[in-house]
């Protein structure tokens, strides 16, 4: 018959030639007379041998024989998969072990499900225990073979002293070291005294190549969370939850994985139960409820989901530890749960940590079933339509540490309950989403001092909030994030705050406050964004925010009732990026202090009381000023136009309502980077310069209320990116250019008040696509 057996090469240098002649010769001889036991053995009925239970010791032998005989040749159909290759047939020996030898050692075959017999040789408990056979001996079995493992029938033996080693040692016989299967499979060592495996081309079927790809899938999805490595088949760091990788199963039983996400259970020698098919992963059939009860068809991304098992075949969003689904990640996915939340499934997964499901617009309330989730860390639900109010059980949520349900429709109190998530270290629970947004009422509960590790904090857009700023927010000290912009606020901001000293962004501004900006804020030594604007502030710009030069990016006290001048100590902030003091009471000369801020991006002065005149260090010191908004204050001079080219970086300057005069100079509109000028209501005259058709992103121009004459540029419509004009309100002659129908984008075109004479173009009154025009 047949010889089978697992990956083996046909290279058999080992052997002599005369050892190969030898074991031909031998082979031959034997076959006639093994063929013939074999077909009377098989021929009997399986009942007439005796079981191994039932025989005393000294028959065991003779049983073993025979129902090894027996099944001989259903053993090579269902285990040894691959024939031996030619070369390698006729060069090797019959097993140099003994009949005593073979008789000594205790032997069993027992029939598995569906007729398939398990064979397993020798049961050792020890050997069964060991390293080398923990990690599934049926793997190795097409990987190694020895002299020593070949029984009289020519069949690779199944014993567990054997499986998953290999020698280490050319010239010894014994095993001078062992290691396992899969290390034996991926490391390439040309002094193994085995021979390499067969190119997998040549498998007849590629089932050992596809197990053993499985298996390196199956380590890369699993992670020991107690030594961050790759988890193998055997790991036993779960023993509490039934042992090895979430089976349920002993872990010293060996396992092989399937291709279709199924492990295959191996029995041990003393089961009789055969080969046990149970999934990898308990969770697989509450992500597949999930998938059904949320319309998974209709996803946007479902990559792998149902195929096999989810951690070793990726599915979309799944991320697992150790066997068990810890993370679900569904956002911007289509999730839309047949329009309502449903957490039923959800619940399923006892291990899961981690659950984002936000930007999915489904509707509905916060399910109960999402409190029974206590090992949760993590809950993101942001930018649904979720309704209703938050219930007070989310302080069962003790392990929670991320919880996000802002942009939803959510209202009604804050609970109080929320204080005993000790953990909790981000609350969202602010911002508006695409057509609803939150609104919770009522105070912010004191209790919420119980947040210890409260790090973000963001209850902005919630205008129905009332009370005073809450004074012991400073009693969270790792608070770093605060943003209560849009809350109805009242009250001063409280001293107390300057002990949050680890605070990088605190954003309170669009609310009712009152009083003055407070000193302490000095001390918040890792300020970063300071958001005051649109309240009621008074009194001066404190000359300590000037301490936080190291720090401080982003500074908005715009819109409040703020009076004085800037303080000298702001040319130590050197990281400012953006300043707001617009719409404040603010007066004196144009900031100098300002001169020395080189980071400087955004400026907005407008509506204070500045006077003098517009510097040119504004434009040549500031080498990454993009915006300057210095509208309705009390400024006069000319206009720094060789300044102006000079800047870069400047898209934005609006100086309107102010008391410029003079011309502007040609060299305003060679400003590389310029896109909206505006100088509506100065005391400018003289023409519009020509060189306004040589700025290629100007897309807003306001020049009326001044004092312009002449005629208008043709040249307007060479600044192809023009959308408003606006020349109301001067002295303007002249018909109105033919050319400036040729502007692609143009919207808006305002020319009246003025001196204009002819007829008005065929292209005006304004296309459709004018949103505006005033022409008389």
């Amino acid at each position: 018959g047949e010889v089978r057996a697992g990956r083996l090469s046909d290279d058999a240098d080992a052997l002599s030639d005369d050892d190969a002649e030898r074991l031909s010769a031998t082979l031959s001889s034997s076959s006639s007379s093994r063929d013939e036991k074999e077909k009377a053995d098989a021929s009997r009925n399986d009942n007439d041998v005796p079981s191994y239970g039932s025989l005393p010791d000294a028959s065991k032998k003779d049983a073993a024989k025979a129902r090894k005989a027996a099944n001989a040749k259903k053993y090579e159909e269902y285990f040894l998969r691959h024939r031996l290759p030619t070369r390698l047939a006729s060069s090797v020996s019959r097993s140099t072990r003994s009949t005593d030898a073979l008789d000594s050692t205790d032997s069993s075959i027992s029939e598995g499900p569906f007729g398939k017999p398990t064979a397993t040789k020798s049961f050792d408990r020890k050997a069964w225990d060991s390293d080398a056979n923990a990690y599934a001996a049926e793997i190795a079995a097409g990987d190694l073979f020895s002299e020593t493992g070949v029984s009289e029938t020519g069949v690779v033996s199944m014993d567990a002293t054997t499986f998953g080693v290999v020698s280490r040692n050319g010239d010894d016989d014994r095993l001078a070291s062992v290691e396992t299967a899969l290390d034996a499979f991926d490391k390439d060592d040309t002094r193994r005294a085995l021979v390499r495996a067969q190119d997998p081309s040549s498998f007849p079927d590629q089932s050992a190549a596809e197990m053993m790809a499985q298996l390196r899938r199956e380590a890369d999805a699993y992670v020991n969370p107690q030594t961050g490595e790759a988890l193998r088949w055997g790991d036993t760091w779960r023993h509490e939850w039934g042992g090895g990788v979430g089976v349920g199963r002993p872990d010293r039983v060996a396992r092989r994985m399937m291709s279709d996400g199924v492990t295959m259970i191996v029995p041990s020698a003393f089961e009789k139960s055969g080969f046990a098919l149970v999934p990898t992963s308990k969770d697989r059939r509450a992500l597949e409820e999930f998938y059904d009860e949320c319309n998974g068809p209709r996803w946007s991304v479902q990559k792998n989901w149902l195929v096999g098992e989810p951690c070793a075949n990726g599915w979309h969003g799944v991320v697992c530890v150790g066997g068990r689904v810890t993370e679900l990640w569904m956002n911007l996915n289509n999730v839309a749960c047949w329009g309502k939340f449903n957490a039923t499934a959800l619940a399923k997964l006892d291990e899961l940590r981690y659950l984002d499901l936000s930007d999915n617009l489904f509707s509905g309330t916060i399910p109960e079933e999402l409190f029974s989730m206590t090992k949760l860390q993590s809950l993101v639900l942001s930018s649904n339509r979720l309704e209703g109010g938050l219930s007070e059980r989310f302080g069962e949520l003790v392990n929670l540490r991320h919880l996000d349900v802002s942009a939803n429709g959510l209202s009604g109190p804050l609970p109080a309950a929320m204080g005993a998530l000790a953990k909790l270290e981000v609350l969202y629970l602010g911002e508006s989403g695409l057509e609803v947004r939150n609104n919770f009422n009522g105070k912010i509960p004191e209790a919420w001092s119980g947040m210890t590790s409260l790090a973000r904090l963001s209850l902005s857009g919630n205008n129905l909030i009332k009370g005073k700023f809450p004074t012991w927010l400073g009693a969270l000290t790792s608070l770093e994030e605060l943003t209560i912009a849009g809350c109805s606020l009242s009250g001063e901001v409280p001293d107390t705050i300057a002990e949050c000293l680890n605070l990088s962004l605190l954003d309170a501004s669009g609310n009712k406050l009152r009083g003055a900006i407070p000193e302490g804020l000095s001390r918040l030594r890792k300020l970063r964004v300071l958001k005051l604007g649109g309240n009621t502030l008074e009194g001066a710009l404190p000359a300590s925010l000037g301490d936080l030069q190291d720090t401080l990016e982003h500074l908005d006290l715009g819109a409040n009732k703020l009076s004085g001048s800037v303080p000298e100590s702001f040319k130590r902030l050197k990281r400012l990026e953006y300043l707001d003091l617009s719409r404040n009471a603010l007066e004196g000369h144009f900031p100098k202090a300002l001169k020395s801020l080189s980071s400087l991006r955004t400026v907005l002065l407008h509506g204070n009381a500045f006077t003098g005149k517009l510097p040119a260090w504004t434009f040549t010191d500031l080498p990454l000023l993009m915006y300057l908004y210095v509208d309705g204050n009390r400024l006069s001079g000319p206009i720094p136009g060789d300044a102006v080219k000079r800047s870069a970086l400047l898209k934005e300057l609006h100086a309107a309502d102010n008391a410029f005069s003079g011309t502007i100079p040609d060299a305003t509109f060679d400003a590389p980077r310029l896109a909206s000028l505006r100088l509506k209501g100065n005391r400018l005259s003289g023409s519009i310069p020509a060189t306004l058709g040589n700025s290629k992103e100007l897309a807003r121009l306001d020049l009326s209320q001044n004092a312009f004459t002449g005629s208008i540029p043709r040249a307007l419509a060479n600044a192809a990116e023009l959308a408003e004009i606006r020349l109301s309100g001067n002295r303007l002659i002249g018909p109105i250019p033919n050319a400036l129908n040729e502007l692609p984008l143009l919207r808006e075109l305002y020319l009246d008040d003025n001196l204009l004479s002819g007829s008005v173009p065929d292209w005006l009154p304004p296309p459709p696509r004018f949103r505006g025009a005033g022409v008389l």
